[in-house]
């Protein structure tokens, strides 16, 4: 089938504008910013000190603390909602309100696997994991 004229320049407009849209996440070409992805890993260690909370999901999902040694995590509210950074077997509870970022120093005493959760939304499955090693 021959496409006509007027069809053709925005065929090649749409699979130009998918091409850009494709390469944009790409590269980090003329970046200035010293991070250059924007999705946090699956796990983090005490060396990254960032949490984020966002509406009913924590990121990362995992934290890898050392028994004994004292460290603290930024914790930043991505979402709209209130959340809770908790660690009951820890004694850790911190709210933080949206757009804000609390300090939450941990010196855990006891090796093992805990729970992290926001005690508003713990049962919409916003939960995560600490592994003091």
């Amino acid at each position: 089938m021959k496409m006509s004229l007027t069809r053709k320049p925005l065929a090649v407009a749409i699979g130009l504008a998918l091409f850009l849209l494709a390469s944009a996440g790409c590269s980090s070409y003329g970046s200035t910013s010293s991070q250059t992805t924007t999705s946090a890993p699956a796990s983090t260690s005490a060396a990254t000190n960032e949490v984020d909370l966002y509406d009913y999901r924590f990121d990362p999902k995992s934290i890898t603390l050392t028994q004994g040694k004292t460290v603290t995590l930024k914790v930043k509210n991505e979402g709209k909602a209130e959340h809770t950074f908790t660690i009951r077997d820890l004694g850790i509870d911190s709210t933080v309100k949206p757009g804000t970022t609390v300090d939450v120093t941990i010196t855990p005493s006891q090796a093992g696997t805990f729970q992290l959760a926001c005690k508003y939304h713990q049962g919409s499955g916003m939960v995560a994991q600490v592994t003091v090693k």
